[in-house]
């Protein structure tokens, strides 16, 4: 069984394959700084930002053993399992914590694809 990992920006509408969401737009926010603003989540840089924060480390540690708890379960019954992390346009924060929550996965040998759904749009 694959988990899907994805991004997304909350101005855009929550993914309907949602089965797990976490808001990540009460984490640190890129956005506003002027370096970093014209990047996204996928550069070290605003990574560096988002994941440096403790709230944020938190936040995905906690995500990390909610899905490690639940995922045998998905597994028994064949069911897909699509975790998203939004926040306001899906450039930065989302993407950044998607990004580590993968890797994280990808550690632990559980197949896995990510997926940056707005990472392409603009910003409403």
């Amino acid at each position: 069984m694959k988990v899907k990992v994805m991004s997304f920006g909350f101005s855009h509408g929550i993914p309907e394959e949602a089965g797990y969401l976490f808001d990540a737009r009460i984490l640190p926010n890129p956005y506003h700084v002027p370096e970093l603003k014209p990047l996204n989540g996928l550069d070290t840089r605003v990574q560096a930002y988002v994941m440096d924060h403790p709230d944020s480390q938190a936040v995905l540690d906690a995500a990390e053993k909610l899905i490690l708890t639940v995922l045998p379960l998905y597994e028994q019954q064949e069911r897909p399992l699509t975790v998203c992390f939004g926040c306001y346009g899906g450039h930065h924060r989302s993407v950044s914590i998607a990004e580590k929550f993968f890797a994280r996965l990808s550690e632990k040998e559980i197949d896995a694809e990510i997926c940056h759904r707005d990472l392409e749009k603009s910003d409403k």
